[in-house]
């Protein structure tokens, strides 16, 4: 494939790659440990709740940031942040450390809220113009691809090495990813200098332009709808698991799979329409 034969795009997919691996592992080992330790559904719910809370506070603003910083120093530093970050899991033995992995959830994610940013925002610089949408679909083919992964790798790992030695991989797969994206050719963006208008400024402007557009609000609105209602059904699927079904909590795995051969599928007839188009045009 041509855009894989360009270095700085295969350094951006392969960091990406690497990066969402070790986040959906994180989020699935992060539902199973939770369900061990307490057996309880509202202890795992509050793992859905510390997932979202960075999305709607950071989300909105990590954008702004990442436009005046270097694109390849902002994921290198986002990955490397949650390859910290998860460290203080390795304390975590009882119940009593349920605080510790909500802590760690709220700034892991918090972490990534720059990393995607600034991974979108490298794709029109290492690729061609008229390659964009074709790299887009690729990494959104590849995005899909780590969600039928990951969940049943991660349940695998668990129930093998322990919550520990999951913990470990992860952090490991993170610094991987960390050398991988630092050498992305996305430097920082091109006219960013004392001219650049004050952060509050132009973030009122982006959220006056959100507002005239009744397009992009109900892209919004639909998106964390979606989202909240994949988090909630996460949730759900440890408690089903394990009350209805009396199997073991890392069972999850592979109802997270499924859902994830779903996103896939589509991602790649996506994908494929694409090619299509292009090759019409």
């Amino acid at each position: 494939m041509d855009l894989l034969r360009n270095r700085g795009f295969a350094l951006l997919w392969g960091g990406r790659f690497l990066g969402l691996l070790g986040d959906w592992a994180l989020r699935t080992m992060l539902l199973i440990w939770v369900y061990q330790l307490t057996r309880s559904g509202l202890a795992v719910s509050m793992v859905g709740v510390a997932e979202a809370l960075p999305l709607l506070v950071l989300a909105p603003l990590a954008g702004v940031f990442v436009d005046r910083w270097h694109r390849a120093y902002t994921m290198a530093g986002a990955v490397l942040a949650r390859a910290v970050l998860v460290l203080p899991l390795l304390t975590v033995t009882t119940r009593a450390g349920v605080g510790v992995i909500l802590g760690v959830t709220v700034l892991a994610n918090a972490a990534s809220q720059f990393f995607m940013p600034a991974a979108s925002a490298a794709v029109p610089v290492v690729v061609d113009q008229e390659q964009v949408g074709q790299a887009n679909s690729l990494l959104s083919l590849v995005s899909g691809s780590i969600t039928v992964i990951a969940p049943g790798a991660a349940a695998l790992l668990f129930a093998g090495a322990g919550p520990h030695g999951t913990v470990v991989t992860i952090a490991a797969l993170y610094v991987v990813a960390t050398l991988v994206v630092l050498f992305v050719p996305a430097g920082r963006p091109v006219g960013m200098g004392q001219e650049t208008p004050p952060v509050v400024r132009e973030m009122r402007a982006g959220l006056r332009y959100v507002r005239r557009s009744s397009l992009l609000v109900a892209l919004i609105s639909m998106t964390f709808v979606g989202m909240l209602g994949v988090g909630a059904l996460s949730v759900l699927d440890v408690v089903f698991v394990t009350r209805a079904l009396h199997l073991r909590a890392a069972t999850v795995g592979l109802l997270l799979t499924s859902n994830g051969s779903r996103s896939t599928i589509t991602a790649g007839l996506t994908r494929g329409a694409s090619s299509a188009g292009i090759a019409a045009v």
